[in-house]
């Protein structure tokens, strides 16, 4: 094994650890989904650990995700923001326009490369987020309005 590989590893066995805690009752949660066609990067485990460590139920969705099968996993977790970063310099970001037609009332945040930006399909649900601490700061706030509704 390589160092960058067992880095990686060691990262996610702590980030995995931290996320592995049992969520407060009635924490909200937010959906982190992964991108069609693309590996999990390692900044959505750190996402997720932050989320918790703010009080946040945040579920990563494991294998891919067909954009039906999107708008039954946020209805089913009853999540109150979905979180999806893309790496691709071209991302498919069909689940993102679907999930937004569908359920126009459940935030989004979208993080792509740069290049990326023009092809997110923003409205009024959809949000690129341009940072981690951004992205981080959008999903709190996301759920802490919606579950002082």
């Amino acid at each position: 094994m390589d160092a960058q590989a067992t880095l990686t590893a060691a990262a996610l066995g702590a980030l995995r650890a931290h996320t592995a805690q049992d969520p407060a009752p009635g924490a909200p949660v937010v959906l982190l989904l992964p991108a069609p066609g693309e590996a999990r990067p390692l900044v959505v485990h750190a996402l997720a650990a932050a989320l918790v460590g703010g009080g946040v139920d945040a579920r990563l969705v494991g294998g891919p995700v067909s954009t039906r099968h999107a708008g039954e996993l946020a209805v089913m977790t009853r999540a109150r923001a979905v979180v999806t970063v893309f790496e691709r310099a071209t991302p498919d970001l069909s689940v993102v326009a679907r999930l937004a037609q569908e359920r126009p009332d459940l935030p989004q945040y979208v993080m792509v490369r740069d290049g990326a930006a023009e092809r997110v399909p923003l409205d009024r649900s959809v949000h690129r987020a341009r940072t981690f601490v951004g992205l981080l700061h959008e999903a709190l706030a996301a759920v802490g309005e919606s579950s002082s509704l």
